[in-house]
Formats: structure tokens, sequence, C-alpha cells
């Protein structure tokens, strides 16, 4: 099920009682939380006997990640993330580097959108930056690409810094760039002094905030990196959104979090924070425990296929077309890419890697390996002249239909496959 295109009856146990069958179809992309939705239902029926319901229900399980209104397997995904992000935040505290572990923390966005979307504001900054109260940091502006280029990055870097921040990262920043001094030696370069390294062991570790996955993402930088994935429930109001309103960590809380802080409430986050250390410090290494990444996985696809590639995909490989279920030439579908578009500079390499994102984004399989040569490619003879084909499966191929249609291209000595 497609929850982003999903729609709910909604009506009232009173209007039922009194055989009044009325309800309003709402479409569940509209509302950001529970709250919002609730309230919208509240609004359509304002006679009701409990208009309060809504604000009784949120004021009753403002922190609870296991209320009633919650299916079985939203609350198992909430107490995961909670898992996770005491996990990451144990693992920040801890300052013993363990080569085992060489991560950086990776603090993304839950929510699926285009690649060209950027929505933010979620806490990641203030729940990472909430380390600097206890440890010394440094913090770099990842919103600049251009950082990377600096020869002087680490400038302000000692063997005493516990943590680097790369706060709200650009989609383009080259993580790459960061590789070798997440996993090994540090080497800082100050303005009008000697260069000098930091040895792996007393380098700090580094946390990256961003409203982009990764891109271009592989073995390498998954071995790096441990992600943290935050909902949008604390969200800015736009008009580049579709949010009904702002909501802050302090309109929940009533005040400033940590600046308003009495002893009571002090005592009680640095209790946390041990729990997660504790935590942390309990799960044997190289034990990695990581965000439900069902969404932020659907977002890399998204970022992978980018925007103007999946509107394509979606009409030329419509379920109900002729380009699916079937064997087609690459080089085609290519030009047609590049037609409908008008891209250019596609590469065949980045084609297929964007086809390849379509299909894993959608549930369909690519170039079944039962249509597949021994070199792992579907080829067939086009007018004599042999062409690379690709076959985007969205259902379950009938061996005998592959069967008959196999002995139909043997009578067909152009599209015999080789």
């Amino acid at each position: 099920m497609d929850l982003n295109n999903a729609e709910i009856a909604v009506t009232t146990q009173h209007l039922i009682d009194i055989k009044d069958y009325r309800d309003y179809w709402l479409h569940l992309s509209d509302y950001s939380d529970m709250g919002e939705f609730l309230s919208a239902c509240s609004d359509l029926f304002p006679g009701e006997k409990e208009p309060e319901y809504r604000k009784k229900y949120l004021q009753e399980h403002k922190f609870c990640i296991d209320g009633e209104l919650l299916s079985p397997e939203e609350i198992r995904d909430q107490k995961e993330h909670l898992i996770n992000k005491m996990f990451a935040i144990g693992y920040l505290l801890h300052q013993y580097k363990n080569r085992a572990r060489p991560w950086a923390v990776f603090a993304i966005d839950n929510k699926i959108s285009p690649e060209e979307e950027s929505h933010g504001r979620s806490g990641k900054s203030f729940c990472f930056s909430a380390r600097n109260i206890f440890k010394k940091s440094v913090t770099l502006p990842g919103r600049n690409p251009e950082i990377t280029k600096n020869p002087h990055i680490y400038d302000r870097v000692t063997e005493y810094t516990d943590y680097i921040l790369v706060d709200d990262a650009d989609r383009y920043l080259p993580f790459e760039f960061f590789y070798d001094t997440i996993t090994g030696v540090m080497t800082v370069n100050p303005k009008n002094n000697q260069s000098y390294e930091i040895p792996f062991s007393k380098s700090p570790k580094f946390c990256f905030t961003s409203n982009f996955p990764l891109r271009n993402s592989d073995d390498s930088t998954e071995a790096r990196v441990l992600y943290t994935a935050f909902s949008d429930y604390y969200h800015e109001k736009t008009e580049r959104n579709n949010y009904k309103s702002t909501r802050k960590i302090a309109d929940d809380f009533g005040k400033n979090l940590f600046d308003d802080y009495n002893e009571e409430e002090w005592n009680a986050d640095l209790n946390f924070f041990a729990q997660c250390l504790r935590f942390y410090l309990s799960i044997p290494s190289p034990r990695k425990i990581d965000a439900p990444l069902k969404d932020v996985t659907l977002r890399k696809l998204l970022s992978d296929m980018g925007s103007n590639f999946k509107e394509w995909a979606d009409v030329y490989f419509d379920p109900e077309g002729n380009h699916v279920n079937v064997c087609i030439v690459r080089e085609e579908a290519l030009e047609d890419f590049v037609k409908s578009t008008k891209t250019t500079r596609w590469t065949t390499n980045k084609f297929t890697k964007s086809l390849k994102a379509y299909c894993a984004y959608n549930g369909y399989t690519l170039n079944p390996k039962d249509l597949q040569n021994s070199q792992g490619r579907i080829t067939r003879k086009i007018e004599g002249t042999p062409k690379d084909m690709i076959y985007v499966k969205t259902k379950t191929i009938d061996p005998v239909e592959l069967t008959e249609n196999n002995m139909k291209e043997k009578l067909k000595e152009d599209d015999k496959p080789f």
C-alpha cells in the first residue's frame, strides 16, 4: 500500500448509532502526524458531544510511543527509533575510539519526499548539538558544499576535541572526503602554523545532520555510517510545504530545553544521557544498531534516480503499458528518456543506475536472472545487430508463457539470444 496516496473515510460512533451514514474522505498525506489528523476530524464534526477528544488524547499521550491509536507495527517502529537514537547518543558520548566501530553518525529526515525538497526543522541539529554541554566540539557549516576545498577545514580541531558536527549538510557535500579521517589519522593544517597529525585513538568522532540522503552510497560508505532518522513531528510551516501549522520543541515542553531548566530537569536529562551511554556499552562490538531504514532507503532511491527520471519512468513503465514484463531495447528507452525530458549528458551507466533505483523503489525486478545469459545480460539480435535489452518485471513470470515465448524466438533468427 502506498500511504502517500491513501485515503480514509471518517465518521463518528454517534452518527453510526443514529444510522446517519455520512462520512468524509481525507488524504493521509495532507497531515504530518496523528495530532493534525485528529484535529481535522474534530473540525468536521463540531456538533459532537466530545469535541475536546483530540486535545484530551494528545495531552494524555504527549510523550507516549505506544498509544492505543498506533498499530502494533507503528509501536514497534517507534521503539526501534528510540533504541537507535539512544545507541547513537551513547556512541558520541563515549570518548573511546574503537577500530571495530569507526562510524560517523548521520542524522536524516525520515519523511519521504522528492530529492529537491528540503523540510528540516525536525530537531536533528538540536539533538546532536546538545552534546556541546558535555563534550568539546567543533561545528562545520555543512550547507556550504565547498568547505571540503578549504585546506584549513580542521584548523580549530585539537587532540582534545571530542567530536565534529557537520551541521545541515548540503545534498552535494562529498561525504567521501571524510572517509580517511573517520577511520584513520586526522591531518590538521592550522593557518600560519605547521600541520600535524592526530592519531585515530585521539581524533574526534563525527556527526552529520542533513535534510538529504547520502548520494552515491556504496559499501564503503555504509561501513562508516551509523544512521539515525527523525520524523517531521516538529516542523516549520512555509509556503513551500503542506503543513497546517508550525510545531517546535518548546511547544511541547513550554520552555527552551537546557536554557530554562531547573535542577530536577537537569538531573533527569543527565540520567537519560547516562542511560544512553550505558546502553551503548552493553551492545557487543562490532554490532551496530541503525534506525529502521525503510523510509530512508526510499528517500535515497528517489535521490539516486532523480525527479525527472521518476516522472518519465512512471509513464514509460506504466504497469498497464507496453514496456513492462517484456524485453525492450535499452538504447531505445534511453533515447525516449532524453527526448521526453530534454536531458543531456546521460550515459548508459547513469541511466541503468537510475533504472535500478526506480525498480527497487517500486518493488519491480530489473532483468530477472532467468532471462540473463552467462554474462549477466539480456541480449537479442535486432535486424542482425546485437542489442542490450532491459526487462522490467512487475509480475511473476509464467514459466509456461516464458517457454512458449522462447520457442517462438527460436523460429526467428534475428531474435535469437546469444
